[in-house]
């Protein structure tokens, strides 16, 4: 894995697409990226009230909750309710696809927002490059399935809520993420979990405290004990 010595670095590392989306006349990506992160720093510093936060929310549910019912959510529904004996309409009227629409687009709302709200939060203490980390990572992870251990990833026609906001996990990952970025000195686990991958959805599938079904799946349960 190559080696950073800042926050922006690591973001270049882990968001090779970042650079190239900031506007700025810098040339030089860890520039941009600084740029844009001070800029963010002042764009949520001035969220300071319910209705300011609420035009930020907007904006994030604009550009991530799903905008339409996938056909296959349909057909999944039909077959679902088919399996618990349930009458299920062969075909659904615009109506009812609007109505399961808004049910999810809501659920996916209420889940973003916990996100926002949490990474918002000056008490958490996280550096904006972290927060970035974690939102970037976040609007890309789809369902968690025990079977694999994993999360899946998210497109824009995934139906799942947000995952939910696992604090303890969190302050896990930006325990191992801090010390790969400052070049502190990784514990034995650290560094396995590390070489298992440092983007957000593996770190956060490893550290996930849900079971999973396989057997051969590695414990990082100690990582972050005193």
């Amino acid at each position: 894995m190559k080696q950073v010595n800042s926050g922006a670095e690591f973001l270049n590392l882990m968001y090779k697409d970042m650079r190239d989306s900031i506007n700025s006349i810098s040339n030089n990506p860890i520039d941009r990226i600084n740029e844009y992160l001070d800029k963010l720093e002042r764009v949520h510093s001035k969220a300071d009230t319910k209705y300011k936060m609420d035009l930020l929310k907007g904006f994030y549910h604009d550009k991530y909750v799903i905008k339409f019912l996938p056909e296959s959510y349909i057909e999944y529904r039909k077959g679902y309710f088919r399996e618990l004996g349930l009458d299920e309409k062969e075909d659904l009227t615009d109506e009812d696809k609007s109505l399961v629409l808004g049910a999810i687009r809501n659920e996916q709302k209420i889940s973003l927002d916990k996100w926002i709200d949490y990474l918002c939060d000056d008490n958490n203490n996280y550096p904006m490059w972290f927060r970035i980390y974690i939102f970037k990572g976040v609007v890309k992870v789809g369902a968690y399935y025990p079977l694999i251990g994993e999360f899946t990833k998210r497109s824009s026609s995934t139906t799942d809520p947000f995952l939910e906001v696992e604090e303890e996990v969190i302050s896990k990952i930006y325990g191992v993420v801090s010390k790969y970025v400052n070049q502190d000195t990784l514990s034995n686990d650290e560094e396995r979990l590390i070489k298992r991958g440092l983007d957000f959805k593996s770190l956060y599938s490893n550290l996930y405290p849900k079971k999973s079904l396989r057997s051969d799946r590695e414990d990082f349960s100690s990582i972050g004990l005193k």
